[in-house]
């Protein structure tokens, strides 16, 4: 039998070293997983599919788990939003509802609370209407969204475009 050369060796070493790490990053995700710490596990199962990046099941499960990050932070930063808005800092509120958005989040919640706010607080019309538009592409049937985003258009003189909301809350709700 021939001996093994060193650098094959070395290189051996290396990949269960990192192999290693990669175990270590999933068993804490685990734990992390199991305390309902969803951003934590996210981070540690992204660091496993970096050390072991042909790992199926770590890929597939930090998938699932960085889409619970996400919620959870989305979740948060209306939170704090909200919150801040009870203390009528507008500031405060505006960031984190554009924090919010960064995460793309499926309900159209940050997108109509902001819009609502650059109307307001910073006579933003154009902003608003971008973001209206959002919160009713998000949730075509909310008819609070599509409310504010037809008289948004009034607002703005788009007088077509109002049309064609009213009449979509009509259909929805007569």
């Amino acid at each position: 039998k021939r001996p093994i050369p060193p650098h094959v060796e070395k290189l051996r070493r290396q990949i269960a070293q990192r192999l290693a790490k990669a175990r270590k990053y999933y068993q804490t995700a685990q734990q992390e997983i199991e305390a309902e710490q969803w951003v934590k596990a996210a981070s540690s199962l992204y660091l496993a599919c970096q050390y072991a990046p042909k790992n199926q099941e770590y890929k597939k499960l930090h998938a699932e788990i960085a889409a619970k990050a996400s919620e959870s932070r989305v979740t948060q930063f209306m939170s704090e939003a909200a919150n801040a808005m009870t203390y009528n800092n507008v500031k405060q509120a505006t960031y984190n509802y554009e924090k919010a958005i960064e995460y793309d989040p499926p309900n159209g919640a940050p997108w109509f609370h902001l819009a609502d706010l650059l109307v307001r607080f910073e006579d933003d019309d154009r902003g608003a209407l971008a973001h209206y538009r959002k919160a009713v592409d998000k949730e075509p049937g909310n008819i609070k969204y599509r409310l504010a985003l037809a008289n948004q258009y009034v607002k703005l003189d788009m007088k077509k475009n109002a049309k064609r909301e009213y009449q979509a809350i009509l259909e929805k709700d007569p």
